[in-house]
């Protein structure tokens, strides 16, 4: 009975007038209803952690009071087997910080800082990792840092860059002062004669594999290389990455992106291909069960209903179980344009990248993020991802940019 009841509606699907009625069905109460829901879910994740940032403010600090020191006085990691000088693989990390919104009260402000200072050293701590020096700072550029209140429960055994600006001096922008705040914090990291250098905003909070996910996805033990060859000539590789900026839906739905990172033709040439996959399975089925070949008028709105279900069920969803068949925790491939909240340099890419935002201007209409992602364009070099993504970003006070200062 079953099966019969499944051969009459797949011999429907033959017919153009019905399948009409059937994407009509899915795309204006199916997939509208699941939209609903799915918002729903996002605001109560971003409720969440609006939320909870009191109670993870207060669990940090108490971390951070109660932690003994393990860096020495150069921030370097003191592992359990003692700090070693002459280990050739090294990784500087820095947090780069801004205080937030001066006129609100201590128990308003989002004290990002303390956050993701306390979530690193619980990672640094608990990662058990003996064979890569590790060296620790957190980088203020505050435009006054006596001013930045957070950094009076970090601990003074940590490394603190402080970016003191001159007096009078005036900057043409903020997003100026972004992008030289920023190459402030990797020549700090340059000074650490390190082999890679690892750089996150304070409202990003690290996952616990992350060192774990470095060492055994993206660095070999011997001489600190990368680990597979197609990770050769690397520029840099994204720690984190908005969902928006890797779905299929980022390419139509979001034209300010459009307009400021343009269209991904990897990720649409990616969304073809699938489309075209699943729908010759569609049709193979409809083929084998129903005995009839479907018109023209219909294979075309077949695959234009594979592309739109593909496009709502997105892209990272798909390959979240293309990882899971494949038993892969974690996957590198071509990063999208986007978000720079967490970002892995190897010490060339760090030079390289000081010296492009050295000659360029940042400004409104193209702020420091756009020439970052110019930047791998410009050098010919692989700027890579990692997913899913080593990093939680908790900032509901968004940019370091609309800071006032």
């Amino acid at each position: 009975m079953v099966f019969q009841y499944w051969r009459r509606i797949l011999t429907k699907f033959t017919n153009a007038k019905l399948f009409v009625r059937f994407y009509a069905v899915t795309f204006l109460i199916v997939v509208p209803f699941c939209s609903i829901i799915k918002l729903i879910n996002d605001f109560q994740q971003v409720n969440a952690i609006i939320s909870e940032n009191g109670k993870r403010v207060t669990e940090s600090k108490a971390v951070l009071s109660d932690m003994k020191p393990i860096f020495d006085t150069h921030g370097n990691f003191l592992s359990s087997s003692g700090f070693k000088n002459d280990q050739s693989c090294s990784l500087a990390i820095s947090i780069i910080t801004v205080s937030r919104d001066r006129n609100l009260t201590e128990a308003d402000k989002p004290h990002y800082i303390i956050q993701s200072v306390a979530a690193f050293l619980r990672v640094i701590q608990q990662s058990g990792i003996d064979d890569i020096r590790i060296h620790f700072s957190v980088c203020n550029v505050d435009i006054n840092p006596e001013s930045h209140t957070d950094m009076r429960d970090i601990p003074k055994w940590i490394t603190v860059y402080q970016r003191n600006a001159k007096p009078g001096s005036k900057y043409k922008s903020f997003f100026e002062k972004e992008k030289e705040d920023y190459i402030f914090c990797l020549q700090k990291g340059l000074e650490q004669n390190t082999s890679y250098m690892l750089v996150t905003e304070d409202d990003a909070l690290p996952h616990s594999e992350l060192l774990t996910v470095i060492k055994e996805k993206i660095l070999t033990k011997e001489k600190c290389a990368f680990k597979q060859r197609n990770l050769q000539n690397v520029l840099y590789i994204k720690l984190f990455t908005n969902n928006r900026d890797t779905n299929f839906i980022r390419t139509w739905y979001k034209p300010t992106a459009l307009l400021e990172f343009g269209i991904d033709m990897r990720v649409l040439y990616e969304l073809i291909l699938l489309s075209l996959v699943f729908t010759g399975i569609l049709l193979i089925i409809c083929k084998k069960y129903t005995k009839t070949r479907m018109s023209t008028y219909s294979k075309f709105l077949l695959i234009i209903y594979v592309i739109c279900v593909l496009t709502f069920i997105e892209r990272r969803n798909i390959r979240m179980v293309w990882r899971y068949i494949l038993g892969i925790s974690h996957e590198i491939s071509s990063a999208p344009a986007g978000s720079f909240v967490a970002m892995l340099y190897p010490r060339d890419g760090v030079y390289n990248t000081v010296s492009y935002l050295s000659s360029s201007e940042c400004s409104r209409v193209y702020a420091k993020d756009l020439v970052l992602n110019d930047m791998g364009r410009d050098h010919w070099k692989q700027v890579l991802y990692i997913e899913p993504s080593l990093f939680t970003h908790i900032g509901y006070k968004r940019s370091r940019h609309h800071t006032r200062f």
